[in-house]
């Protein structure tokens, strides 16, 4: 498959700790890349030297596409509406562009979404973008697929709060502890070139519109410094 400009598929430096199957299902051979943030949750130009993500078998990889694209597109009718799309992202508008389906699926389901609700119990196409985020951060990040299918997961709209208030409901609900990652690993990198010994802490991928964060209990997303999202594991 065809990689954009400044995104490279080598998320580990050590090829010893790099997941051999699937990063999703863990059975199928890996022949594709995954990105991780999904590129219809960033802005033109794509960040610079940033990781595509995991390797995946290619069902998995497109099974995740549609959800992807219209999780984007939900949350800008949340933001802006749908009546008038002259606000919204340009990748969500060119979505929408000659697809009323798309439009209407989202908007029907914004309109039928209580008030400060979560988004990922509400509508299962979230749910399963964040299971994916989750699975994907966490494989990319760590090097290994043993945490799988998180147990629960949420989106929520945080409009109106700042991102103190965000990071501290966060920090609340998975804990905040010092994780050390896998040596070769992509946090591994990171925290020696840092300085830092813990993965717990936003990683901006692209400012105002994705950073996430990895606790050892799971993991959190924010969209458009608005939506916060997490996902738990219970072992």
């Amino acid at each position: 498959m065809e990689h954009d400009a400044g995104w490279y598929p080598v998320p580990f430096l050590d090829e010893r700790v790099e997941p051999l199957c699937c990063a999703y299902c863990g059975k199928s051979e890996q022949t594709t890349l995954d990105h991780v943030p999904p590129r219809v949750f960033l802005d033109s130009p794509l960040p610079s030297m940033n990781p595509i993500g995991v390797r995946a078998c290619k069902p998995c990889n497109l099974s995740f596409s549609a959800a992807e694209e219209y999780v984007a597109v939900l949350l800008d009718v949340i933001c802006h509406g749908a009546a008038d799309v002259s606000q919204w992202r340009h990748k969500t508008r060119r979505a929408v562009s000659g697809n009323t389906r798309l439009l209407s699926r989202a908007a029907s389901a914004a309109a039928n979404m209580p008030d400060r609700c979560d988004l990922a119990h509400e509508d299962h196409g979230v749910g399963l973008v964040m299971r994916k985020l989750a699975v994907g951060h966490w494989a990319m990040n760590m090097g290994d697929r043993s945490y799988t299918d998180p147990s629960y997961v949420s989106l929520h709209d945080g409009a109106g709060l700042s991102f103190q208030k965000i990071d501290a409901y966060v920090t609340s609900t998975l804990g905040e502890r010092c994780l050390f990652p896998e040596v070769g690993s992509k946090a591994f990198i990171s925290a020696v070139t840092t300085g830092r010994t813990s993965v717990d802490r936003w990683r901006t991928v692209q400012p105002g519109r994705y950073r996430y964060r990895i606790e050892e209990s799971g993991i959190a997303v924010l969209l458009g410094d608005r939506f916060f999202g997490m996902a738990r594991w219970q072992y």
